[in-house]
């Protein structure tokens, strides 16, 4: 049995000591506590939808072709950084359900078989979304995206830019 609860209200709190006072001591159980760490941020979320009309604007795509195309190029390399230090977060349940088939892409690429690896990984970035990452991700993603963007010479606006 699993228990995974956001405490956020008073409610909420007196939910989980429930669930805990409730545990037998056989076997033992373990309780976690640890800072509650949500899906990106609408900040985030409106940042990148602007960033895809700036990058699109330029190389001639709408914001919903660029996002799929950045999505394509960068996505499938932050959730291998999930397996890579197996990092449970929330993102963590969909990353271990397509284990096999990032690790099969990676197959793909180390014995040369580029044209199946590249229909492969089109249909991966398909399968990925930006929905479902949390804050810490989405950070690793924009700065992919803006770093991107940079080496095209194409300038970002960050929100730290705003009243220059």
């Amino acid at each position: 049995m699993k228990h995974t609860l956001a405490i956020k209200t008073p409610e909420i709190a007196a939910r989980a000591q429930a669930i805990i006072a409730s545990l037998p001591l056989d076997p033992i159980h373990e309780v976690v506590i640890r800072p509650h760490k949500g899906k990106r941020s609408l900040d985030q979320n409106a940042l990148l939808w602007k960033w895809n009309t700036y990058i699109g604007v330029e190389l001639g795509y709408d914001s919903e072709e660029m996002h799929e195309i950045l999505k394509a190029m960068f996505l499938p390399g932050v959730y291998r950084t999930f397996l890579e230090n197996e990092e449970e977060d929330q993102d963590w349940k969909f990353v271990k359900e397509h284990r096999e088939i990032l690790d099969t892409l990676d197959k793909l690429r180390q014995e040369g078989q580029e044209e199946a690896a590249a229909i492969l990984h089109k249909q991966v970035s398909r399968m990925l979304s930006t929905a479902s990452l949390g804050v810490q991700r989405m950070t690793i993603y924009m700065n992919a995206v803006s770093r991107h963007a940079g080496s095209l010479g194409i300038r970002l606006p960050h929100p730290e830019d705003r009243g220059r």
